[in-house]
């Protein structure tokens, strides 16, 4: 079982590897530090669980909830998840590189100040979620939901957000993280009044 598993890595070299973990359950459980490489989790569901600091490498997701977790300075590499629910997840200060988020929730999440490199998120949801202070690199976005997201400060350049939802997003006054985002016309007129601009 997971929990015997994480009971042995505290006690051993903090480290889970090549394991299946499918339909576990653990509520208010600490992972702190734990290092899973080449672990997949099917149907968990993780209530309140602290993963601060946490490590994912080569490790997949599969219909896990996930919500309310703390997971402050994790650090994801090459790791997919899909049809994931992480609604108000703690995910600040974490680093993503290489991960493929496709069909997530993450409603209320935090993301502040996290780093992402060369990562993928299709048909996911993020609204009203913060998103701010972070930093982009290569990402790639595909049909998603960003209503009401909190962008603020984050350098939205390049980006194309054409298919995905914007509505209500939040940034500085200056409005300097909109510069060089690609939207379409429909999402223009949006833009255009989140600025002050009354388009007769």
């Amino acid at each position: 079982m997971l929990s015997d598993d994480i009971q042995a890595a505290i006690n051993d070299d903090n480290q889970i590897k090549n394991r299946i973990y499918e339909n576990e359950a653990l509520c208010n459980a600490s992972f702190c530090d734990i290092e899973f490489e080449n672990v997949k989790f099917v149907k968990c569901k993780f209530t309140r669980c602290n993963f601060l600091k946490s490590s994912f490498y080569d490790s997949r997701l599969d219909k896990c909830d996930l919500s309310n977790c703390n997971y402050t300075g994790s650090y994801w590499k090459n790791d997919i998840l899909t049809d994931c629910k992480c609604d108000g997840g703690m995910f600040s200060g974490s680093v993503f590189k290489d991960v493929k988020l496709l069909s997530d929730s993450f409603r209320f999440a935090n993301f502040i100040k996290s780093i992402w490199t060369k990562c993928e998120i299709k048909s996911s949801v993020f609204s009203e979620a913060c998103m701010s202070e972070m930093e982009f690199k290569g990402l790639v976005l595909s049909e998603n939901n960003f209503s009401g997201t909190d962008f603020f400060k984050t350098k939205l350049a390049g980006l194309d957000f054409s298919d995905s939802q914007i509505d209500g997003i939040t940034v500085s006054e200056s409005f300097k993280e909109l510069k060089g985002m690609k939207i379409n016309s429909a999402q223009a007129v949006n833009i255009a009044e989140l600025i002050g601009i009354s388009i007769l």
